[in-house]
Order: C-alpha cells, then sequence, then structure tokens
C-alpha cells in the first residue's frame, strides 16, 4: 500500500519563471485538498509566489546565478563547467532542505528538475519533462542523472500526453525508462484560472531567463515592434533587468502576477516568448496564437522548434533569423477576437494527488 503524506516542500529550478508558474496549478490543487503546504526558492521565484499565494511559507535559497554564453556554439560546455562549479552549493542545499523539513514537520518533497535535491534520507517525487536530454555527452550524463533521480523517487511526474503521437515533448519525454512514472498531461497555471473573452487589441511579449540573452533578444524585439508600428505590452520577467527608454506607446511591466497576465492575455491577439517547454504548455492550455523564439545553443529549445513546429502548430524562428522576418504579416492575420481555452487539471494528476495525500484526520 502506498504511503500517504499530508505535508509537502516543493522546490522548482530556478531557470527563469517557467518552473515556478507551472507549479502553480499542483499547489492549489494541493492546499484545496488541505495538504501543507511549504515551498523552497530563489528571491525572484519568491516575489512571484509571495503575488501567488501571500501566506504560503517560503524557503529562500541561493540563485543558482548560471549566466548564458555570448557564443551560441559555446553555450552547451559553458553552462556544463557552470553546474558543475555549483554542485556543492546543491548538495549544502540538500542539507538544509532535509534540516528544514524536519524542523516544520514536512514529509515529502517535490522537485520540479532539480535532481541533484533527490535524496534517500527524505521521500521524493520528481517532476521533469526531459528525461532525454539531446546534446552530445553532456547530454549522455544528464540523461544518466534523470534516470538515477527516477529511480530514487517514489514517482517521476511527466508533464506530458502518455502517447507519442500528440506529444508536446516528443522524444525529450518519451519513452519513460523506469516504471514508476506517471504523464500527468500539461502543467500551466492557465489550467485553474478563466480567461475572459475580450476584444483582442495587442501583442504580448513575454521575457524571462537567464542573461545576457535575455536582454539582447529584448533590444532586438522593440527594434521591430517599433519599427513595424505593432502595439504591443512587454513583460520584462526580471526585477534587475537595464533601464530601457521612455516609452509612451507600451506598457511595460518587470514582472506580472496571474492577475495581471489574465488581463494581459485575454485582451491579447499574440504572444511572443522564449521556446521554454512551460511556454509551450501555456500555449496548449490557452490556445493563444505564440511566436516562440529558441534561445541559441539550448539543446532543449532547439529540439522543441522542430518537434512542435510540425505537430502543434506554434510559430518558431530562430533569434538569428528575426531582422528577416516579417513579424508584422504575421501580426496581421492573428484573428481580433478568439475564445481561449480552459481545460482544468488533467483527471490523471489528480489521481496522482489522491494516491499519494490527504490530510490529517
Amino acid at each position: 500500500m502506498t504511503k500517504k503524506f499530508s505535508s509537502c516542500l516543493v522546490a522548482p529550478l530556478d531557470w527563469g519563471l517557467g518552473h515556478a508558474a507551472r507549479c502553480v496549478p499542483l499547489i492549489q490543487e494541493l492546499l484545496q485538498r488541505n495538504i501543507k503546504v511549504h515551498v523552497a526558492c530563489s528571491h525572484t521565484q519568491s516575489t512571484f509566489f509571495s503575488a501567488e499565494f501571500p501566506s504560503l511559507p517560503l524557503l529562500l535559497l541561493d540563485p543558482p546565478g548560471i549566466r548564458y554564453s555570448p557564443f551560441p556554439s559555446l553555450q552547451v560546455p559553458y553552462l556544463f563547467f557552470q553546474v558543475l562549479k555549483r554542485l556543492p552549493q546543491e548538495f549544502a542545499e540538500r542539507r538544509m532542505l532535509r534540516t528544514y523539513m524536519h524542523e516544520h514537520g514536512l514529509e515529502v518533497l517535490i522537485s520540479d528538475s532539480r535532481p541533484l535535491l533527490l535524496q534517500r534520507a527524505v521521500p521524493c517525487i520528481y517532476i521533469s519533462h526531459q528525461i532525454h536530454v539531446p546534446s552530445g555527452l553532456t547530454g549522455i550524463l544528464s540523461t544518466w542523472l534523470q534516470l538515477l533521480c527516477m529511480r530514487r523517487a517514489l514517482c517521476t511526474w511527466i508533464p506530458d500526453h502518455a502517447h507519442l503521437p500528440g506529444s508536446m515533448a516528443g522524444g525529450l519525454s518519451h519513452p519513460a525508462p523506469t516504471a514508476n512514472h506517471a504523464y500527468i498531461g500539461p502543467l500551466s497555471r492557465w489550467q485553474v484560472f478563466s480567461l475572459p473573452a475580450n476584444p483582442r487589441k495587442h501583442l504580448l511579449v513575454l521575457l524571462s531567463g537567464p542573461e545576457p540573452l535575455r536582454t539582447h533578444l529584448e533590444k532586438k524585439l522593440l527594434v521591430l515592434l517599433r519599427r513595424q508600428q505593432i502595439p504591443y505590452v512587454l513583460v520584462r520577467g526580471s526585477l534587475h533587468a537595464p533601464a530601457l527608454p521612455e516609452e509612451k506607446e507600451a506598457d511595460i511591466y518587470p514582472l506580472a502576477d496571474s492577475g495581471d497576465l489574465q488581463k494581459l492575455f485575454s485582451s491579447c491577439r499574440g504572444v511572443i516568448s522564449r521556446g521554454g517547454y512551460s511556454s509551450v504548455m501555456d500555449q496548449q492550455v490557452l490556445g493563444i496564437p505564440w511566436l516562440m523564439i529558441p534561445t541559441n545553443g539550448q539543446p532543449e529549445q532547439e529540439y522543441l522548434a522542430r518537434q512542435v513546429k510540425h505537430a502543434h502548430g506554434i510559430t518558431w524562428v530562430n533569434e538569428q533569423d528575426l531582422p528577416d522576418f516579417d513579424l508584422y504579416a504575421w501580426w496581421k492575420q492573428l484573428p481580433e477576437t478568439a475564445a481561449t481555452k480552459n481545460p482544468g487539471i488533467t483527471g490523471v494528476l489528480k489521481d496522482q494527488l489522491s494516491t499519494y495525500f490527504t490530510p490529517k484526520a
């Protein structure tokens, strides 16, 4: 019989805000079931979680400090050696989490894409869509680490569809190499929000992720949008980004909570963002036309640009091709009125939560 828990610590990867955002429906569902929830997160993520869940207890962790290389061809080894350098911090955080969970009576760790936090001394559930990593030797090592974590976890929740035809992540998430897994379908905070139907007026630009590539893309997009006179709203995804010149024609947000984004999504004709998997899941849940720009040198996003382009109709354009991309033509063909989806939490995820969690009597 599977042991059931009444409390948990949720620890999402700090790589932009995508992992934090996709934990929102999971946390909401746990709280609705009267499960005690704490979150372990970085300072930037804490701003996000405090806005979403003002009373949720937070354990602050040091940010990963990962930066992208300015040279795409060196991206994979550049990131790999930064991860190696961070290993002592990861193991220190493992000890910190174990102590924190003991002091606060938390029974299980839910780790979203933070494999090194999993440990035998603490029951763990692992969330990952990327269990096969496509990038040579580093990909082989990363895939081996994913397999090790999946074997150590009570269960791995894979936010994708179970069958490869129609899968959002394709070969990144298929096949699952261990029996203790569940394909839980899309994991997006917009599963639990109702978006009103409003006139579609502007283009929504959503940026996040490590510097300096976030700022580089922002500069390129703003030049294009201003030149082609496309009405837009910008969410910069950062509290510490370099200041922008005064912009009278557009609304600009450093960050946006779910309430702000609800209004922006319900009045936008299309969205531009990086090609992270969380954005792919958001698009599938909302059904809004979406232009995605994969991060140069990031194998996962480059793979998704090839995989999802043919499977789900998202428009993809490489960053180096942006100057030649007819953004205005793409903008003009977007519908001025459109309904958004609202599919709710999948039955598989609800079943998994029922399997592992029950409130205290």
